[in-house]
């Protein structure tokens, strides 16, 4: 992109601050207008933070700090300058337009200025303070800090904000509202346990905004920490279970998700009058795990879960913590709160998660500890994975020999796991290593198909595998039922597949409009189905 196209295009303008009380209430809000070019304003937001009355005092509506950070990663990414008729602190001004913007804009996509009269700084408030999600990092984060042994960093209360995490992409087996009010009553028992107030706030701005939370949390999070900047000394921001630290970049930054470069961003955004603290920036998820394994506040309160109200044991914050707490021996401290007799029914679908990840992150550390200990159905899932393995390379050569070599290879571990049965297949069908057979090949998806069942049956994520085997093996009559819980949660994975289905009348009856629709919508939600979308268009063209 040229240096004009870099410009930008728009403003988004902060008219005004003020500050609101209503019954057991106390609100910041901002008039934000949006414009582009020289235009007049295209729209104009009320935004608000919501506290209760009794810490409406420590709201700042007479600085537009929180709202220039909350502004900041959609007018790099799409091209707003920030203007403000309220001031912003000096302090924060010149660390934000000196050595924030400035490697952003580098590495981003547009140029974009901040326009403010400055004013000196609101004294700090005397709180620590950190959130209480009760995942992993939050707990960790206080289970450091809450008697930490000097007074000065000790948390004296804890939070729990509404500013975008509660969103039904997320959520969307049980609903983001959901969600949201189970996680509070959650923080509450917590709290009371650790024995510290917990501060209940509530915004607006992820839905007024439409913010992307997988892309600004970071941006929200402070946001939600200066509104109250009048309380905090410091605040313990508890971070991403991955060291970014030792291997930061802002390439690219605006694409990833904001913990990839929150060491740089919060030490930035800390000032003479309020410190932002990173909680665990060098520890992986493994060792924060094992950090609080026998803490009894996390032992009774953990909840890292996505899919349930509850922790489900299927979803893959839950494998995580299971698999880990499992490595690490200290599973049954933890039977309050996951179904274990559930776990080691399935241990062997775990394990092969494990493995199947051993490269990424946390489950990495988990496969090492596994194996270190000698477990056999993480050494059983190895061996087979390693046949899978020699498969594929002997597959690759395409000779006579190494076709037989493949087959020997993978013929002994048929109908132990998925993956050997799925080479076999592929081996009959195609008559290399082996006499070409169809009903031999169907044999071996069939083993599959029941797996794929009995994983659906208990539970686990494996609708879409099931469905697509059934596509493959031409089981038109069960497609619709194995996608059909699926569809009432209005899932773009579930629709692209309906969508198939009626453009090919496999299973329904042919109906291209309704598959133009329906894939349609599944491209809106997911872009990865936009090319295929826009082949069914050339495809269907009069």
């Amino acid at each position: 992109m040229d240096e004009d196209g870099r410009k930008a295009t728009g403003t988004f303008h902060i008219s005004h601050i003020g500050y609101v009380e209503r019954n057991d209430k106390s609100r910041v809000v901002c008039d934000l207008e949006i414009s582009v070019g020289d235009e007049p304003p295209s729209s104009t937001k009320k935004l608000f933070f919501e506290v209760p009355k009794e810490y409406g005092r420590y709201l700042v509506w007479e600085r537009c700090d929180a709202f220039v950070v909350l502004l900041l990663h959609t007018a790099l990414t799409e091209g707003y300058d920030i203007r403000s008729d309220v001031p912003m602190s000096s302090d924060l001004y010149f660390n934000v337009t000196e050595y924030l913007l400035p490697p952003l804009i580098k590495n981003g996509p547009r140029d974009i200025s901040i326009i403010a009269d400055v004013a000196p700084p609101l004294e700090c408030g005397k709180g620590v303070g950190t959130g209480l999600s009760c995942g992993v990092d939050s707990l960790h984060a206080v289970h450091k800090y809450a008697d930490y042994p000097i007074e000065d960093f000790r948390i004296t209360h804890l939070c729990i904000n509404d500013v975008g995490a509660f969103g039904d992409s997320l959520y969307w087996k049980v609903g983001g509202a959901n969600v949201r009010d189970n996680s509070y009553r959650r923080a509450r028992a917590a709290a009371e346990d650790i024995g510290l107030p917990l501060i209940e706030t509530s915004s607006n701005v992820a839905r007024t905004l439409r913010l992307n939370h997988f892309l600004t949390n970071s941006f929200s999070s402070a946001f939600a920490i200066l509104c109250m900047k009048k309380l905090w000394k410091a605040y313990f921001y508890a971070s991403d279970g991955k060291d970014f630290l030792s291997e930061s970049s802002l390439k690219g930054w605006y694409n990833k998700k904001p913990s990839t470069y929150e060491p740089f961003m919060l030490r930035v955004l800390s000032t003479p009058s309020i410190c932002f603290m990173p909680v665990g920036e060098i520890e992986t998820e493994t060792e924060k795990i094992a950090e609080i394994a026998d803490y009894g506040i996390a032992r009774k309160h953990l909840y890292s879960c996505t899919w349930d109200l509850d922790n489900c044991c299927v979803c893959k914050k839950c494998i995580r913590n299971l698999t880990t707490l499992d490595a690490l021996g200290k599973l049954d401290n933890y039977s309050d709160l996951y179904d274990l007799n559930y776990y080691r029914e399935h241990r062997l679908y775990y394990m092969w998660k494990v493995y199947e990840n051993k490269d990424e992150g946390n489950s990495g550390d988990v496969y090492e500890m596994l194996m270190n200990n000698s477990d056999p159905q993480m050494q059983e899932v190895t061996e087979i994975a390693e046949a899978v393995k020699e498969f594929e390379r002997l597959w690759e050569q395409e000779t006579s020999d190494t076709d037989k070599k493949a087959v020997a290879a993978i013929k002994p571990y048929l109908n132990r796991a998925l993956k050997p049965n799925f080479c076999m297949a592929r081996a009959y069908e195609a008559g290399r290593g082996i006499k070409k057979s169809h009903a031999k090949a169907n044999e071996c998806l069939e083993y599959c198909l029941a797996v794929y069942k009995a994983e659906v049956k208990a539970g686990f994520q494996s609708v879409y595998q099931l469905f697509d085997l059934q596509w493959r093996m031409r089981k038109d009559e069960d497609l619709l039922a194995t996608l059909e819980p699926m569809l009432k949660y209005n899932r773009p994975e579930a629709k692209v597949r309906l969508a198939r289905m009626y453009a090919k009348g496999r299973g329904v009856e042919k109906d291209l409009a309704k598959a133009k629709e329906l894939m349609h919508e599944a491209a809106e939600r997911k872009p990865l189905y936009r090319s295929e979308y826009e082949k069914l268009l050339r495809e269907t063209e009069d």
